[in-house]
């Protein structure tokens, strides 16, 4: 089985997976490579391969990066990236937001402090706007609201103040109290 028929076979696997039907395969077009990408090593391929292009872009996400970047670094045409997203169901860009606002999501979970109410909204705000960017997310703290309320459900803020609410604990009154 040569190399060209295994991808064509991952590729339908996948499709029926996520329940898609069956599609046309693109022509992919190769370019000259072009020096200044933002990967470190050049990738030597002779197919555009959805799992490489995932490994890349799920490596670099938090870094500004487009559609033209992974195309340079593979060597392909940008309009190949996005259709090998398309044979997918998925588009290149909303698949790094998706991975920003998930990496967003961790790091948010992953704080622990206890602070007095009267501070607690501005370090909040603060807290949030540090892991917007810290996630590469390009548009402003709105843009980032928007975009976690409509994955999540719940805007950042709101998620937060949830999870430093759950780490205090509730004091018992009277002479059950725990000092």
């Amino acid at each position: 089985m040569t190399r060209s028929e295994r991808v064509k076979k991952i590729v339908c696997a996948a499709r029926q997976r996520l329940g898609l039907p069956e599609s046309t395969e693109g022509r992919r077009t190769r370019q000259k490579p072009v020096p200044g990408t933002i990967f470190t090593q050049p990738v030597q391929v002779s197919t555009l391969d959805f799992n490489q292009v995932l490994k890349v872009v799920e490596t670099n996400f938090a870094k500004p990066l487009t559609r033209a970047q992974v195309a340079r670094h593979f060597q392909v045409t940008p309009r190949a990236v996005s259709g090998l997203f398309a044979e997918m169901g998925l588009t290149f860009e909303g698949h790094v937001r998706q991975l920003r606002l998930c990496r967003a999501k961790r790091l948010l979970g992953l704080v622990r402090r206890k602070l007095p109410p009267a501070s607690r909204a501005r370090f909040i705000r603060q807290k949030v706007s540090e892991v917007r960017v810290k996630v590469g997310w390009e548009g402003g703290d709105e843009s980032f609201r928007e975009g976690f309320k409509m994955l999540f459900g719940t805007p950042p803020v709101s998620y937060l103040l949830g999870i430093l609410n759950m780490q205090t604990p509730h004091r018992k009154e009277g002479k059950d109290a725990i000092r």
